[in-house]
């Protein structure tokens, strides 16, 4: 039970980060394909790569765009640094993994809706 509450909450904030990539889509419009391409593959890469956060006793999956926004509004870099290195293997697949993913999906499967 405990982990289907986890993929719930993880999928709820994965869905609140697409609100932002949606953005950056729709800002992104009038840049040729190849440039928003990489622009929207480096949002999704930030925002939606899957990572653990801390939830007061318990680490529970959320996507990086959580925590990302969560340091920038209160300015605490130093903590996001040191949360990125409590995981450095995952981090250093889930991100690489997420981009892959982010810039088949833009560039092949997408393609025609961005146009």
């Amino acid at each position: 039970m405990i982990y289907i509450s986890m993929l719930l909450v993880y999928l709820a904030l994965t869905a609140i980060m697409f609100v932002p990539v949606l953005g950056v889509g729709f800002a992104t419009k009038r840049m040729t394909h190849s440039r928003r391409s990489l622009v929207l593959v480096v949002v999704a890469t930030l925002l939606l790569s899957p990572s653990w956060g801390p939830a007061s006793i318990v680490v529970i999956p959320v996507p990086f765009g959580t925590l990302f926004l969560t340091a920038l509004l209160t300015w605490s870099w130093g903590e996001l640094a040191n949360w990125v290195g409590m995981f450095p293997l995952w981090h250093a697949i889930a991100f690489p993994a997420t981009a892959c993913v982010s810039y088949f999906l833009i560039r092949y499967r997408l393609r025609p809706i961005l146009q």
